[in-house]
């Protein structure tokens, strides 16, 4: 009675376990250029989350890695998130407008929204209704655009920019007033442009929201489970820690998610984080 039983789980599970093995599709992976998440260094892609995503592809059984990754401006990632089949997108922020759009592995991180500014301009936002006094470098279609639509910034106050990079040179340049980024990339953006970070500094946050893969909304649960069995044991084995020490990063996931923040005439500068050598 034992050994039918037995037999009768091994039918049941091995053609799952099988289907899942060889009907791996070959996925659509996009990226963009988010220091020290996902970058190009002499040709080779490179970064946090792009190490993670291989060792996931890896230990699911597919053939697929870097190499197939295809770093693309954000709109044109998130088009082909939307429209294309078997299409990955990273790292990409779980908005609640978002969360139904498509289904998800991780958090790899929970990132941080800032609007930063030059610290000699002295810009102090003490309303929302203040920031139509400025010229705000954001990037195309991205989750800091989202925000300030949200607060009501009309798109004619946006410098829409395709990569963080030329924002930050905007900035530099005093064309654009604030942009909106996170600490870690605007630091790396600085260090690759030889800009000195100590001039800048976050002038508002806007949110904390976790940070994961998005997958197309018609991926099957099963392709998604196997990712995510795969992300919590990298987590749970101290791996994913290791990859972040290799970029001389630390993963932040227990910050107090603070949604949009409503700046009233209490709110202190001393309340913002400045920057150090964490990041």
């Amino acid at each position: 009675m034992i050994l039918r039983s037995l037999f009768f789980i091994f039918i049941v599970s091995y053609p799952m376990s099988l289907a899942s093995a060889s009907e791996l599709p070959k996925f659509n992976i996009f990226t963009e250029d988010w220091s020290p998440y996902q970058f190009e260094k002499n040709g080779v892609l490179k970064g946090i989350s792009v190490d993670v995503l291989e060792e996931l592809l890896v230990a699911i059984g597919s053939s697929q890695s870097r190499k197939d990754f295809k770093v693309a401006p954000w709109a044109r990632g998130y088009f082909f998130l939307q429209h294309t089949p078997h299409s990955i997108l990273f790292l990409t922020t779980k908005t609640k407008a978002r969360s139904s759009l498509f289904k998800w592995v991780g958090p790899v991180f929970q990132n941080s929204t800032y609007l930063f500014a030059k610290k000699s301009r002295s810009i102090k936002i003490t309303s929302v209704d203040e920031l139509s006094k400025y010229r705000i470098g954001s990037i195309l279609n991205d989750v800091g655009e989202h925000y300030l639509f949200e607060l009501g910034v009309q798109e004619k106050k946006l410098h829409r920019a395709s990569n963080s990079i030329n924002n930050l040179q905007m900035l530099n340049l005093d064309r654009i007033d604030m942009v909106v980024d996170n600490m870690e990339n605007l630091k790396a953006n600085a260090d690759a442009t030889g800009i000195s970070i100590n001039n800048y500094e976050p002038v508002m946050i806007l949110a904390t929201e976790d940070v994961s893969y998005a997958f197309h909304l018609n991926t099957p649960d099963w392709i998604i489970s196997r990712f995510q069995i795969e992300f919590d044991s990298l987590v749970s084995s101290g791996k994913l820690d290791k990859i972040y020490d290799k970029y001389g990063a630390t993963r932040k996931t227990a910050i107090q998610s603070v949604g949009t923040l409503k700046i009233d005439k209490d709110s202190k500068a001393d309340e913002l984080p400045t920057f150090n050598s964490a990041y």
